[in-house]
């Protein structure tokens, strides 16, 4: 119909459906604002919008402009107007699942029999959380080499203590003339001996271990 001789000035036009419950504000509508003079062509596109999901969702929906880099366009669901993803890339992002490229075409096709057009994601494993730090094994820990170093001059201290006592029972048993205590000083002299060499080398091995673990960690 027409020509039709309007004011120039932003002018809204509508087309209503058959079916007013199917009336849709961006779908229906177009606003124009003619010059003086000016010949105007509006043309509305009459295709129902598409309902787009996903699974999971929400999932961010990036669109694919012309000569611009894509732009979030929504969240899922949403509601797309044909003419906004027609001959357009569309890319749904969404934690732990791969981002899912298609066209707009692909999804009008999807669409053609009115129903919501539903994405699945592919899933993908989430990143492991960093491990934490291993503890260095108890041979290299400072406190355990001190504490080898001390128990090392402990005995060896030990030790001497012990020679003390042994020196002590053997002059018990040369200044003596009885026979049983003869005897028994002698046993008592080799027992404070053998006690006071195996606290010696004991604490000599444990005393050089500690050490050189600790020179060894002090230069890594």
């Amino acid at each position: 119909m027409g020509p039709l001789w309007v004011p120039a000035k932003k002018i809204r036009i509508q087309a209503i459906p058959d079916n007013p419950a199917r009336f849709e504000e961006g779908r229906d509508t177009v606003v124009v604002t003619p010059k003086v003079g000016e010949s105007v062509t509006a043309i509305i596109d009459l295709r129902p919008s598409v309902l787009l999901r996903t699974l999971p969702e929400p999932a961010s929906l990036f669109l694919e402009r012309e000569a611009r880099p894509e732009s979030l366009f929504g969240t899922t669901p949403v509601r797309i107007l044909p003419a906004r993803i027609e001959r357009r890339i569309l890319r749904l992002e969404a934690p732990e699942h791969a981002d899912t490229t298609l066209s707009g075409d692909a999804i009008l096709a999807l669409a053609s029999a009115g129903s919501p057009v539903t994405i699945s994601l592919r899933r993908v494993a989430a990143p492991l959380p960093p491990s934490p730090p291993r503890a260095p094994p108890l041979i290299r820990r400072r406190w355990f080499q001190i504490a080898l170093i001390g128990a090392g001059a402990a005995l060896t201290a030990t030790s001497a203590i012990l020679r003390h006592d042994a020196d002590q029972w053997y002059e018990r048993y040369q200044s003596s003339s009885n026979p049983k205590d003869i005897t028994r000083f002698y046993d008592r002299t080799t027992h404070y001996d053998r006690l006071a060499g195996a606290s010696l080398g004991s604490g000599q091995v444990l005393l050089t271990a500690g050490i050189f673990l600790l020179v060894t960690s002090s230069v890594r």
